[in-house]
């Protein structure tokens, strides 16, 4: 590999804000770059930066035996953009950056006749792929890419804004042909296909058998174990991953229109596993205020944390430091594995361009290769969608794990339902600051949006 510069020579306000892995990520395929004409100079977002590898035509001469020379025209060059999440090009990552550059300079090498435009962007608020889609189709229709990769909260809004387009029925066999039922449908909106699980990421519990016995993870279990439990009680998804997968695995159900059908006293049930906790200390009140499991990560790793409910992504990195931790379900009434599924997926974006979106068919199925995938996961921490893929993964034990948690999957609340998962949520954290029992909270939920 040719020796890497400090930076690349674009214009100066780029060269003040590109991060530096992205350089690693430009240099086998970039030979010039540009702003995202949908940035303001204001706009609270990474810089969105243009990766264009270019392949110029070329002319090829043969002599014939009547010593006549022929032109050979090469075909006509396809410009592929692709709009690339910030997570799954962390700017501290440059194993990641390296492989996501070996990845595609190999696809452009297969596929002389493509070239591509790769734009890096911030996974939401302002600058995010979602608002920026929102303001191409407004005003700037031509900067729209050709694929991009969306979570379920954006798919869905996007599908209804107009945003992107399903794919036909047998493309998914096309592009990977090992995607499960239950993978599939995180990208299902109605009975259309409209995402391509990618990378994906669920929750479970890790913990130290040094320090706690765990055999069946239940309620009742972790409570008599008083185990210190750490979790993103103030998660800022609304409902917190682990509430929300406890509710549905006592026979919860969120419906579309923002009701909910749950047993009261199932429901009293859980808020008093959290009330008990705060008030034994098994709980720590600083949990009120973690919005995701990096906040006690240290503490997983130093075994202060006895019990702590981690996203994948988070549980690999943390066994790199620490290979002691094991992996178990979320705590639930009756013990049974149940988890919150989300993550990343290809999605095609509205464009009239056919010949661009057969370019980008291609491409995905290069990036679903399962070597492929499992290499550029890994290095991001992402569970690779195909199951050929996760074959691949030196851990087969966890690799086992996650197929058992698969099994069971609720996906991330939308539309009314996140509302009344909002609602949920305020009703438990009532509940841990003392200003209503785990009984009172129950009963105004039913009351208030349940049956």
């Amino acid at each position: 590999m040719p020796k890497k510069p400090d930076c690349l020579h674009a214009q100066k306000g780029l060269d003040e804000f590109m991060p530096v892995a992205i350089c690693f990520i430009v240099l086998l395929i970039l030979t010039a770059c540009a702003p995202d004409p949908l940035q303001t100079p204001s706009a609270q977002s990474l810089p969105a930066t243009s990766m264009l590898a270019t392949l110029e035509p070329t002319l090829t001469t043969a002599v014939l035996p009547t010593q006549t020379t022929a032109v050979l025209e090469t075909p006509p060059i396809t410009t592929l953009v692709i709009w690339l999440p910030e997570p799954l090009a962390p700017i501290d990552n440059e194993d990641s950056a390296d492989i996501l550059s070996e990845q595609i300079s190999g696809f452009l090498a297969a596929n002389p006749d493509i070239r591509i435009e790769l734009r890096l962007k911030r996974a939401s608020d302002v600058g995010g792929i979602l608002s920026t889609l929102r303001s191409a189709n407004a005003v700037a229709r031509d900067a729209l890419p050709d694929i991009t990769l969306l979570r379920r909260t954006d798919l869905t809004t996007a599908v209804d804004a107009g945003y992107i387009t399903e794919f036909l029925t047998d493309q998914p066999l096309a592009l990977a042909d090992d995607l499960t039922p239950t993978i599939l449908t995180l990208g299902t909106v109605g009975e259309a296909l409209y995402g391509l699980p990618y990378a994906l990421e669920l929750w479970h519990t890790a913990y130290d058998p040094s320090s706690v016995e765990i055999e069946l993870l239940t309620i009742d279990n972790l409570r008599a174990s008083q185990a210190v439990f750490w979790l993103p009680i103030n998660s800022s998804s609304g409902i917190n991953e682990t509430l929300y997968a406890q509710i549905i695995a006592a026979g919860g159900v969120f419906e579309t229109d923002g009701g909910l059908t749950i047993d009261e006293d199932m429901l009293a049930q859980i808020f008093a596993f959290y009330a008990d906790g705060i008030a034994q200390g098994v709980i720590p009140p600083d949990t009120l205020m973690a919005t995701d499991a990096t906040a006690y990560q240290d503490r997983l790793l130093t075994g202060e944390a006895m019990v702590g409910v981690v996203s994948t992504r988070l549980y690999r990195q943390l066994v790199a430091q620490n290979d002691a931790l094991l992996p178990a379900s979320l705590p639930t009434l009756a013990g049974e594995p149940i988890t919150v599924l989300d993550g990343w997926m290809w999605v095609k974006v509205t464009t009239p361009h056919v010949e661009r979106q057969r370019a980008a068919e291609k491409f995905m199925a290069w990036m679903f290769d399962p070597e492929r995938q499992t290499a550029y996961t890994s290095a991001v921490s992402y569970l690779p969608s195909r199951q050929a893929a996760r074959g691949l993964w030196d851990d087969q034990a966890y690799a086992a794990f996650i197929e058992t948690q698969l099994e069971n999957v609720v996906y991330p609340l939308t539309g009314e339902a996140a509302v009344t998962g909002r609602i949920i949520q305020t009703s438990l954290l009532d509940v841990m600051n003392g200003t209503r029992t785990a009984d009172e909270a129950a009963r105004d939920v039913i009351t208030q949006i349940g049956g």
